[in-house]
């Protein structure tokens, strides 16, 4: 897998996780926390329950990223894996986006494939409902930038 896509793994798995279950080392901004000497074990040992759960989410999301690429075009698969929609000027709300109705007819037919793991089914869910958050956030900014447009014309 290369470095990008790992990445995006690491991003998509921070980006879909509670907090409770990322590892502090990754938490806050600054410098890793350093293990104390006089640190409490059983939070030491939680920490590694949790670092272990958070690594099995990232090789969940690399294996959702390697299906992703080896089924449709890799342009478009970076496109839903990075959260960048191509949205067309004027578009009211996602229905209308192309990048958006091409996700959602592959989660469609992946949703409808007996070999869909229900991982890669929540996984497709928590992407496409993000990529349609992000649409209407675009569409919207745009919808307002016209109207401001329009008003300083009038």
């Amino acid at each position: 897998m290369s470095e990008s896509n790992i990445n995006a793994a690491i991003r998509l798995a921070l980006q879909f996780s509670e907090d409770a279950d990322i590892p502090t080392r990754l938490k806050g901004k600054g410098k890793p926390k350093v293990k104390k000497s006089n640190e409490d074990p059983s939070k030491v040992k939680d920490n590694s329950k949790v670092e272990q759960r958070f690594q099995d989410k990232i090789k969940s999301w690399e294996r959702f990223i390697e299906t992703l690429n080896s089924k449709i075009d890799k342009t478009q698969a970076s496109r839903f894996i990075n959260l960048k929609p191509t949205v067309e000027a004027g578009i009211a709300s996602a229905a209308y986006c192309q990048d958006f109705i091409d996700f959602n007819d592959y989660f469609i037919l992946r949703r409808d494939m007996e070999g869909c793991t229900n991982e890669e089914l929540g996984q497709l869910a928590q992407l496409i409902t993000e990529f349609q958050k992000r649409i209407e956030k675009k569409g919207s900014g745009e919808s307002k930038a016209y109207q401001q447009t329009t008003n300083n014309i009038i």
